[in-house]
């Protein structure tokens, strides 16, 4: 029997790297809305290669601040635990600071994670609901044992 379980027809969805659910529990809401808002505007599916791939862009401030939904100084905050982390890479030579997802595309140990969730970034209201989504994600959906 197969150890996972179809996705909907149509559902888009991206590889999200196991280590991100795992660590989970020691990051602050900041850090993890700005790690999935990176990682949606980082990786990209490249269909000539048919294979995700990591873009190598780097984001204002203001990039990861719209699509995490968070405050400016929320933002700053989630970015500059990612710094510490090692998760993103920041670039403060010009006027505004270009931040990079030091974290590749998973090829293996990921989970796949819709990608009108991360859409939705800005609409979830509290990090217990993003946290729970996200926990059902990858304990079911994809990952189920039988």
């Amino acid at each position: 029997m197969s150890s996972t379980e179809p996705f909907p027809d149509g559902l888009f969805r991206i590889p999200v790297p196991n280590v991100i659910f795992s660590k989970m529990g020691g990051l602050s809401d900041s850090a993890l809305r700005s790690l999935l808002a990176l990682i949606h505007l980082s990786f990209r599916f490249d269909p000539v290669k048919s294979k995700w791939v990591h873009s190598g862009g780097r984001f204002t401030r203001s990039d990861v601040e719209a699509a995490s939904g968070l405050s400016g100084q929320g933002t700053r905050n989630g970015l500059l635990e990612l710094e510490s982390l090692g998760w993103a890479e920041v670039d403060r030579s010009g006027r505004s600071h270009c931040y990079q997802l030091t974290l590749g595309v998973p090829d293996s140990r990921f989970t796949y994670v819709p990608t009108a969730l991360l859409d939705k970034l800005p609409r979830f209201g509290s990090k217990a609901k993003l946290r729970v989504v996200l926990a059902v994600l990858r304990s079911t959906w994809g990952w189920t044992h039988w």
